[in-house]
């Protein structure tokens, strides 16, 4: 997957992230152990992503609780870009405000500042879903299956915990 570094809100405070520190290059393809990763592209101002937010809270049980899930964990990152939408300006304070609006407990990155993050995973529209294997390989891009949505996938994709 590309880079994805920033500045992330975790609910306290803005601090510096990297998607890729947390990748384990010794990760084998099948196994329940290792972090998976959805990561959100969103905007604070397009109607999708407020649809979007409801249903991402609606699963928030799927979202860090492994094992009661009985799949592997799977963390949740919405990286906050702007695109040229009218409404709300693109502070931080808003995308703080978007995150409490819905109830999110995950990490926003503020990728508003300039097209870094959105030019790197080559983001058109909002809001655009991936699915990372704990190694950093794009398992599922939202672009290239219109026929399920990040839900569907998480379904298919993510290994269920053996004996679970």
């Amino acid at each position: 997957a590309p880079a994805l570094t920033g500045s992330v809100y975790n609910g306290g405070a803005w601090v510096e992230y990297s998607l890729n520190s947390s990748y384990d290059e010794s990760w084998v393809e099948g196994s329940s152990d290792g972090d998976w990763t959805i990561v959100e592209f969103m905007d604070i101002n397009c109607g999708y992503c407020k649809k979007s937010g409801v249903t991402i809270a609606e699963n928030a049980d799927l979202i860090d609780n492994s094992p009661a899930t009985g799949r592997a964990n799977v963390n949740f990152i919405a990286v906050a870009i702007s695109l040229p939408l009218g409404g709300d300006d693109y502070t931080r304070e808003n995308v703080i405000n978007f995150r409490n609006d819905y109830g999110h407990e995950f990490y926003y990155l503020d990728g508003m500042a300039d097209d870094t993050q959105k030019d790197n995973w080559q983001i058109r529209a909002t809001p655009t879903y991936f699915i990372v294997k704990p190694n950093g390989v794009i398992a599922w891009a939202g672009a290239e299956h219109s026929d399920e949505d990040v839900w569907q996938a998480y379904g298919r994709l993510i290994p269920i915990i053996e004996g679970a």
